[in-house]
């Protein structure tokens, strides 16, 4: 997809406004860009896809040890598994960098202002969809492994989207104006950040691969939207 290949450069873009605070010039070329990519959605499409049968939703009859809700997606092949994953892995890229330039303050010279709310959403539903993913990944025959390990990158990303809205959730209890629902939340996106752990070590026994953790997540988190490098 054309969006996501323009990702790695959105978030140099916003490091770099980020770092940079008086750089105006830079902070407006961030903004257009997340602007331009937040914009460019497929829902038509996906909506066009699921009108014709291509992906189908099931009912998720594992939600005792998968939180993410009572359906579960079904697709017509792997290959627009493969589609679809990466599309919302994208989605939940560049909301996160939507909420990294929300932070910072707006410049008058753009006539267009983010909608933080809606980039808050529009991830948490791109999370969800990832999540809804799992068990067709997950149960594909062996002969296919390719489909497993694609779905690994797209979760790793989603806990992300699931890390800010537990973040969210505590400054809000914090600062004494928690609710219900905002203690709700917090308390499903705690769930769905082991969850995404889960299904990530998963994934990774099967090939032997290196096994990460909440800690290691949290950490990649900030710097996958926009934040500063890692250390090596």
């Amino acid at each position: 997809m054309r969006t996501f290949i323009r990702v790695p450069r959105l978030v140099r873009m916003v490091r770099k406004a980020r770092e940079a605070p008086g750089d105006d010039m830079a902070r407006a070329e961030a903004q257009e860009l997340a602007m331009e990519l937040f914009e460019s959605d497929l829902e038509d499409w996906v909506q066009e896809i699921t009108n014709s049968g291509a992906l189908m939703t099931w009912p998720n009859v594992r939600s005792d040890i998968d939180p993410y809700g009572p359906e579960c997606f079904h697709f017509a092949s792997p290959r627009l598994f493969i589609l679809l994953t990466t599309y919302w892995m994208t989605r939940v890229f560049i909301c996160g960098c939507v909420q990294t330039l929300c932070d910072m303050e707006p410049l008058e010279s753009l006539t267009k202002m983010f909608n933080r709310e809606a980039a808050r959403a529009e991830e948490l539903r791109a999370a969800t969809r990832i999540a809804m993913c799992a068990q067709y990944a997950l149960k594909t025959s062996p002969l296919l492994p390719v489909v497993p390990l694609r779905l690994q990158m797209p979760v790793l990303i989603s806990f992300a989207a699931w890390h800010r809205l537990e973040t969210r959730s505590l400054m809000l209890r914090m600062a004494g104006s928690d609710t219900p629902a905002s203690n709700r939340d917090g308390a499903h996106a705690i769930k769905m950040k082991l969850w995404c752990v889960r299904v990530s070590r998963d994934i990774s026994s099967r090939w032997n691969g290196v096994l990460t953790t909440v800690e290691d997540l949290e950490e990649k988190t900030h710097s996958l939207s926009g934040g500063p490098m890692l250390r090596p």
